[in-house]
């Protein structure tokens, strides 16, 4: 796969080193691309990374770099299964949501920080994630992304005849840093919440202070099988 990062102000074009993901599948593989910070105009300091979320390895480079490193993300729980289900920058270090198979399955928060040229990987969370789904709805998304400053994690709902089209709701949490556990909240304020469709390259969450024409308080976001873009508007409910 060719990549290159483009800076948006000065136009300037940066050639990243050639990366070979095994058995890539665009529409069902999952990854998660994550670049550490924008590249200043004097050095390309930044970091970008691509996070296989069912292989649970991390390929990062610099620019400038000859090739792409490879770090694999080992934690044993009991020999369960586990993946990643969701991941973001936040302070400097990139936190991720990890899955371990199980009835009900665990989630756990984690940070990769980088330390010289190696990841180094720290169990975040102090208790298990927050399961708000009602029994009846089996199928869910997770992302987690930086909002004004704060950590959320927002839980979609989808079911229905189609779980594909119908979206049944959200849910979000805030990450309480002095206790290390979410609390779930019901207004991002003058935010607003962007949300891409769940698989392939395009997984990402990103936010927004709200402008002229965009919605306060509210999720944007897409389905699987059609070019529309929907917006959730009931947070405060």
């Amino acid at each position: 796969m060719d990549l290159c990062l483009l800076s948006l102000t000065s136009k300037e074009v940066v050639k990243l080193p050639r990366l070979q993901l095994p058995q890539f599948e665009f529409s069902n593989d999952f990854y998660i691309c994550i670049l550490s910070s924008p590249p200043s105009e004097s050095k390309h300091d930044c970091y970008v990374m691509f996070i296989d979320g069912l292989k649970s390895k991390f390929y990062f480079c610099q620019p400038g770099d000859k090739e792409f490193s490879k770090e694999v993300f080992e934690f044993d729980l009991d020999d369960r299964l586990k993946s990643i289900t969701a991941a973001t920058m936040f302070r400097e270090k990139v936190y991720f949501l990890t899955w371990f198979s199980g009835q009900p399955p665990i989630y756990e928060l984690f940070t990769a920080e980088f330390v010289g040229s190696n990841l180094h990987f720290t169990k975040f969370t102090r208790e298990n994630f927050p399961q708000p789904s009602p029994p009846e709805i089996g199928l869910t998304n997770q992302h987690l992304v930086e909002c004004g400053g704060k950590l959320l994690y927002i839980h979609k709902m989808r079911g229905g005849w189609n779980s594909t089209k119908i979206n049944l709701g959200f849910l979000i949490f805030q990450m309480d840093f002095s206790s290390r556990v979410w609390v779930q909240v019901n207004n991002i304020g003058g935010w607003t919440i962007f949300l891409s469709r769940y698989y392939g390259l395009e997984h990402k969450a990103i936010s927004c202070f709200a402008e002229k024409g965009i919605r306060q308080n509210a999720i944007y976001f897409t389905k699987p099988f059609d070019r529309l873009i929907y917006v959730f508007v009931s947070l405060s409910h």
